[in-house]
């Protein structure tokens, strides 16, 4: 008898076991989880989607450069074709070799072996033209993440959404926030021999920027005079864009290849800037202003 009792009673005790893991499964999925503490005015880099988003861009950049050669090779295709059918249906007819003005064949032969030679020339023309490229340069210095202490956490959460941003679809390789004259960030590569992050200072070419409230795009950096303003910035950096802030700031955005940045880079650049300019200038973006 103690041995039949024992079999509901050990079966009855694991049900009761599976039905409480149950129930602290399901309070477990509905309490929110704890995040870990994290530094402050630091937003999570998303490593893995940039290079998810890099790789996206070389392949579209290959494919399109792969389509501007077929296309530039277009012209040269049609104008052989059609010279070799001029010539293959003169064979083929039975008209006679020799040109005779009087005939109309030949009249439109020769209009046509005029239209496709122009086509050739066209394409032979294209195709040479090619646009030269400029390498990546390695760049100097060191890796910073800057965000003053004055700056409050959605705003240091947008400048380094934004950073993120243009990593992943421009060949930015720093970003540097100057605000009401004082530097409130910096990301990406920095001459650390110099005075960077808080100590850096807004030179004059970034306060005629907020005057005029026009960006500039410097291609060539490392030929422009007014590069020893920029003392935080290693001497690798290629190409610079210099984007006002609405009234109060300018945005410094670095590229580690010369003429690096497309129109659309700069349209894109521009349309972060107008973003990032409503997020500072909100109320206590900025603490102490």
């Amino acid at each position: 008898l103690g041995s039949l009792l024992s079999v509901p009673v050990s079966v009855s005790g694991r049900m009761a076991r599976v039905v409480r893991s149950r129930c602290r499964g399901r309070r477990g999925r509905g309490e929110p989880r704890a995040s870990p503490a994290s530094p402050p005015l630091r937003c999570p880099r998303r490593e893995q989607g940039n290079r998810g988003s890099a790789r996206t861009t070389r392949a579209t950049k290959s494919s399109g450069d792969f389509t501007t050669e077929v296309l530039k090779k277009v012209p040269l295709w049609i104008g052989t074709a059609g010279i070799s059918s001029i010539l293959l249906n003169r064979v083929l007819s039975g008209v006679a070799p020799v040109s005779d003005a009087g005939s109309s064949q030949s009249r439109a032969d020769v209009i046509g072996i005029v239209l496709s030679a122009a086509c050739v020339l066209t394409g032979l023309q294209w195709s040479s033209i090619k646009a030269r490229t400029y390498p990546k340069v390695d760049q100097g210095g060191s890796l910073v993440e800057f965000f003053s202490e004055a700056l409050e956490e959605d705003a240091a959460e947008e400048i380094q959404w934004c950073y993120d941003s243009l990593k992943a679809s421009t060949p930015a390789c720093s970003l540097v926030v100057f605000y009401k004259g004082k530097c409130v960030s910096h990301l990406g590569f920095a001459d650390t021999s110099n005075a960077c992050g808080e100590g850096a200072e807004m030179g004059p070419m970034c306060s005629t920027m907020i005057d005029k409230d026009k960006g500039n795009y410097i291609p060539n950096l490392r030929v422009y005079p007014g590069r020893i303003e920029f003392t935080y910035l290693p001497d690798t950096v290629q190409a610079l864009i210099m984007q006002p802030l609405g009234d109060d700031g300018v945005m410094l955005v670095c590229s580690d290849t010369q003429r690096g940045f497309t129109k659309i880079d700069q349209s894109w650049i521009a349309t972060l800037a107008e973003k990032l300019d409503v997020t500072l200038g909100g109320a206590q973006a900025v603490s102490g202003e």
